[in-house]
């Protein structure tokens, strides 16, 4: 009987945990509820706000709505502005990289792009010579003696 109660008493020293895994645990306890404070804090604050700031807000709309809505779109504007700035700037440089032979970013694609179109453009004036020779050669059969061109 003995035995049993110090082998029952070894394994379960075996499978406690350490020292560094309690402290793990209080610290993860510790953190949660920290975390859990800070967010009833917030919550609390959060209605506080809104329960003062509602009624203000109410008596100055008349004037908040419409600067809200002068602010909203002076912002917007200044976004835009900047956005489309930095575009162009971007561009500028991607142009300018470009033609300095420096290979940027997308180079290959304009590259193989531009190849294709050369070769459509080429298979465009092969068929425009064929059909004008085609045309021409017709011309001469229906008309042998006019002169090609008057």
């Amino acid at each position: 009987m003995a035995d049993k109660m110090q082998s029952g008493e070894r394994k379960l020293r075996e499978h406690s945990p350490n020292a560094r895994q309690v402290l793990g645990l209080v610290a993860l306890l510790l953190g949660t509820v920290a975390v859990l404070t800070v967010g009833g804090f917030m919550l609390g604050g959060l209605a506080l706000a809104v329960v003062i700031g509602i009624p203000v807000f109410l008596f100055f709309s008349p004037v908040l709505v419409p600067l809200g809505i002068v602010l909203f779109l002076a912002v917007s504007g200044i976004v835009i502005t900047g956005a489309a700035i930095l575009a162009f700037l971007s561009s500028v440089s991607w142009i300018y990289n470009y033609f300095k032979g420096r290979h940027p970013v997308g180079s290959d694609k304009i590259e193989a792009a531009r190849q294709r179109l050369l070769g459509s453009v080429h298979q465009a004036t092969e068929k425009a010579r064929e059909y004008g020779s085609y045309a021409g050669g017709k011309a001469q059969e229906a008309a042998p003696g006019a002169a090609p061109g008057a």
